[in-house]
């Protein structure tokens, strides 16, 4: 079978707006460090249910999670499939693909999943248990059964308790990990200010958004340069171009987002995050209330609120 980059990518290769997460021969066998945990657990999971003869389900009406692959789909994880052939042999290789930036609530909603499994599974494994002990009708034969039920549990629980232990203190370091490279993962807005920078330069008529930065197609840039009194995260891309465009000359306005969420007397506002790529649907962002913002030369804030209108839609 012959392998290359395009053809069988890496776990964490983008595509479309898509990030593989998994992938393998026949079935997935290998995936990102935040899956592979609760995959774990869901294998431990349907491997006990199957032991008692059970379905894997956590809500009544709703049809079982039959495989990883039927687990992962849950997950909101897309799956391709690719044919390959070898010296008289063929398979499927199997690509898992999320997409880009759902990857925190993808790990919650398998953790919520696997909390529902498990309360299912174990209320099934109690119900069939009861039922098998109240077919015994040998007294002697029952408390040999209990006998030898008791030992197997206590062994079950020893060993479950040491797996859940190791598998959160696992889960709890790769979500620290995964936070981390959300928080230093810049590569969009960078494209993005890539893309800005080359339109003010060749003079297309065109929409980039830059995190904080739009060039509208009135030619001029809009920058949301403070968010709740947090300023563009110093050296970042869009920090950077838009002190570049200011001294070049060029018009732009300046908005301030001075959205109250909470409080009258003492008002809350929605502050901007500490990294930059938290800035990165700043303009698309809906509130409970009217966002406020405060515009730069004032005659563009009609405009400014055009834009958001416009950008929010979408």
């Amino acid at each position: 079978m012959s392998k290359s980059d395009d053809d069988y990518p890496e776990i964490g290769k983008r595509r479309a707006g898509m990030v593989l997460v998994c992938y393998g021969d026949d079935w997935p066998d290998q995936f990102a460090d935040w899956l592979r945990l609760l995959v774990v657990d869901f294998e431990r999971l349907s491997s006990l249910t199957s032991e008692f003869g059970i379905d894997l389900t956590y809500e009544d009406g709703v049809s079982p999670i039959v495989g990883i692959i039927d687990f992962c789909e849950r997950l909101g994880i897309e799956f391709s499939v690719t044919m390959w052939e070898g010296s008289l042999i063929s398979g499927f290789y199997h690509f898992g693909w999320i997409k880009a930036g759902t990857v925190r609530s993808a790990a919650a909603h398998g953790k919520k999943l696997l909390r529902a499994l498990e309360g299912r599974a174990d209320q099934a494994i109690r119900q069939k248990v009861i039922a098998d002990l109240q077919r015994i009708k040998n007294l002697d034969e029952f408390i040999e059964r209990t006998a030898n039920d008791r030992d197997d549990l206590r062994e079950k629980i020893a060993a479950l308790s040491t797996t859940v232990q190791a598998t959160n203190f696992a889960l709890d370091a790769a979500n620290e990990k995964i936070s981390k490279l959300a928080e230093s993962d810049t590569k969009e807005i960078d494209c993005a200010c890539i893309r800005m920078a080359s339109a003010l330069l060749s003079g297309e008529a065109s929409r980039v958004v830059a995190g904080p930065l739009v060039l509208w197609d009135d030619g001029n840039i809009y920058a949301i340069c403070s968010w709740g009194g947090s300023l563009i995260p110093e050296g970042s891309s869009p920090a950077v171009l838009l002190e570049a465009i200011q001294r070049s000359g060029r018009r732009v306005v300046l908005v301030k987002d001075a959205t109250v969420i909470g409080g009258w007397l003492n008002p809350n506002y929605r502050k901007g995050p500490t990294f930059i790529n938290g800035w990165s649907r700043v303009w698309m962002l809906r509130e409970k209330r009217t966002r406020n913002f405060i515009v730069e030369p004032p005659e563009y804030a009609e405009q400014v609120r055009n834009i958001h209108d416009a950008l929010a839609s979408d």
